[in-house]
């Protein structure tokens, strides 16, 4: 099962949720105001208010793979 990941929307501040699994690149727009923009293939992104480093972080715990005890 994909773990998702939550996140506050730049626009509304409204939780979103994200599968770590599908996202593709993720970088910092420095237009007029400043987000993180996840993106999802060619054709979705999305701006979320954490930190660029927030976000990979997040994203890349949530790729982890825990080994099995024993």
């Amino acid at each position: 099962m994909p773990k998702l990941c939550e996140f506050k929307s730049a626009i509304d501040s409204k939780p979103v949720f994200v599968n770590a699994a599908q996202t593709c690149v993720v970088y910092t727009y420095k237009g007029g105001t400043s987000e993180t923009i996840i993106s999802f293939g060619k054709d979705f992104n999305l701006g979320v208010s954490e930190s660029l480093e927030e976000v990979v972080r997040v994203l890349n715990n949530a790729l982890v793979v825990e080994a099995p005890e024993g």
